[in-house]
C-alpha cells in the first residue's frame, strides 16, 4: 500500500526536542488545523531541513500520517512570501509579524478544528503585494491588536461588529485590506474590546 503524503503550507507554532536527534513540531494547516508533526533526525548537523523550518515560520512543509504520528518527509521555504523577492526588505517586521501570529493562534485556537478562511487571511498579509505593502508599514502593537481580533472573533469569543460591521456575515467578506481600514477607524473600541474578552478568557 502506497504512503500518501501530504504538501502544505504551515505556520510553525511551538518546537519540542524529542531523544537526541529527533524534533516534534506543533504547526497549523489550513486543512488540517493543528497537528504535531515528528521530525526525525533533524537535529543532526548533516540533516537537510535542519535550517529551513524554525518556529514562528510561515513554510512548506510535507508530511506523512502514521498510525499514531504525524512525519516529516519535507520542508521549504514558502517561494510566493513577497519579502523573499524583494532582497529582504520588511524581514524585521516579518519575523515579529509571523511571531504574533503563531502565538495568537497556539493560546486561541483549538487542536481539533480547522479554520480555513482565518488561515487563509493570516496567509495573505505574506504573500499579496497590497496586504505586504498596508501591513509591513503597520504599527507591530496595533497589528497585534488587530490579529487578536480576528482570531478572536472566528473562535467565537468576540463581536464582529466591533470593527465596524453590521453583522457577523457582512464581517466574513471582509478583506484583510477592509481590516486594516476599520481598524483605524474604530481602533479604541477594538482595543477595549479585546482586553475585556481576554480578561474573561483568562478567568
Amino acid at each position: 500500500m502506497s504512503i500518501e503524503k501530504y504538501t502544505t503550507e504551515a505556520f510553525i507554532l511551538r518546537e519540542y526536542e524529542r531523544d537526541e536527534n529527533d524534533m516534534v513540531y506543533k504547526v497549523w494547516t489550513r486543512d488540517f488545523g493543528i497537528i504535531f508533526v515528528l521530525a526525525r533526525s533533524i537535529r543532526k548537523i548533516t540533516a537537510k531541513l535542519r535550517m529551513v523550518i524554525k518556529k514562528n515560520d510561515f513554510v512548506l512543509i510535507t508530511v506523512v500520517k502514521g498510525k499514531d504520528v504525524w512525519r516529516l518527509t519535507g520542508a521549504e521555504e514558502y517561494k510566493n512570501i513577497i519579502a523573499s523577492h524583494n532582497k529582504g526588505k520588511g524581514n524585521d517586521w516579518q519575523y515579529k509579524a509571523k511571531k504574533i501570529i503563531s502565538d495568537t493562534i497556539n493560546k486561541l485556537i483549538e487542536e481539533k478544528k480547522t479554520y480555513k478562511k482565518l488561515f487563509d487571511r493570516m496567509e495573505s498579509i505574506f504573500v499579496e503585494d497590497q496586504n505586504y505593502e498596508i501591513f509591513s508599514s503597520f504599527d507591530i502593537n496595533k497589528f497585534k491588536l488587530l490579529i487578536t481580533y480576528i482570531v478572536l472573533v472566528d473562535t467565537g469569543y468576540s463581536d464582529a461588529r466591533i470593527i465596524g460591521a453590521k453583522d457577523l456575515e457582512e464581517y466574513k467578506t471582509f478583506t484583510m485590506k477592509d481590516f486594516y481600514t476599520y481598524f483605524v477607524l474604530n481602533e479604541k473600541e477594538i482595543k477595549s474590546h479585546v482586553l475585556n474578552v481576554i480578561k474573561e478568557i483568562m478567568i
